[in-house]
């Protein structure tokens, strides 16, 4: 929001920001330990992946964006708001 709140972007950014909220509420992300275990893997690997992805959410969301583009990707999160 310090950088978005007050730019073009600032309803979009809003909406991120209150579903964002609203999922660690409801304990909606991961815990703690499923981050730490793949940041220790990619800490531990002599040739780390690029990007990891962790999460409850994580993958698909990835393939939200790769496959079906930003539009729809920014749909769907925003519509989690």
């Amino acid at each position: 929001m310090e950088r978005s709140g007050n730019s073009a972007y600032s309803d979009m950014a809003k909406r991120i920001e209150i579903a964002t909220r609203r999922s660690y509420e409801r304990s909606g992300g991961s815990t703690a330990s499923v981050i730490a275990k793949v940041v220790s893997r990619a800490v531990k690997s002599k040739r780390p992946q690029t990007r990891y992805a962790a999460g409850k959410y994580a993958r698909s969301l990835i393939f939200i964006r790769k496959w079906l583009g930003d539009r729809v990707f920014d749909r769907a999160v925003t519509r989690a708001a």
